[in-house]
């Protein structure tokens, strides 16, 4: 009995990651994923706030580890999405062709300073705003345009 204990125990640690930090926060964005995910489950249910509500709700259902921890990854993969765009409101993706010397100048730049390609060409652009020094030189000289 202290074995099939031990090993129930050991499945309630998937969800350790709901209790760390916000919990009331990351129950409730559970609670909307499982709402959508399985509604006949949640059907009639009263939303998760909490830890404890969420290990319960997934005893009644009875569901086998496998499946528990499938949806922990889903719901954590969907919540450091939403939480990625969250800290992205100010910035657009973009996309451009680049010919293969200048992309491997990028990456040579990249890797020399340690940072991403586009932290690199966001610096590159803010300094030829700020300084406009390069770009009407090369304009003049060549058909940059």
């Amino acid at each position: 009995m202290r074995s099939d204990w031990n090993e129930y125990l050991k499945t309630d640690g998937i969800f350790k990651w709901f209790k760390d930090g916000e919990e009331a926060v990351r129950c409730a964005y559970a609670w909307d994923w499982l709402v959508q995910d399985k509604p006949r489950e949640t059907y009639g249910q009263e939303a998760i706030t909490s830890y404890e509500e969420l290990l319960r709700f997934y005893d009644r259902i009875g569901v086998n580890a496998a499946q528990k921890e499938l949806d922990v990854k889903k719901i954590r993969n969907n919540w450091n999405q939403k939480k990625k765009r969250e800290n992205k409101k100010d910035k657009q993706q973009y996309n451009f062709e680049l010919s293969h010397q200048v992309i491997a100048d990028l990456d040579k730049l990249a890797k020399r300073y340690d940072v991403s390609r586009p932290k690199i060409i966001e610096a590159l652009i803010k300094m030829e705003a700020a300084q406009n020094h390069y770009l009407p030189q090369k304009a003049q000289k060549t058909s940059l345009f």
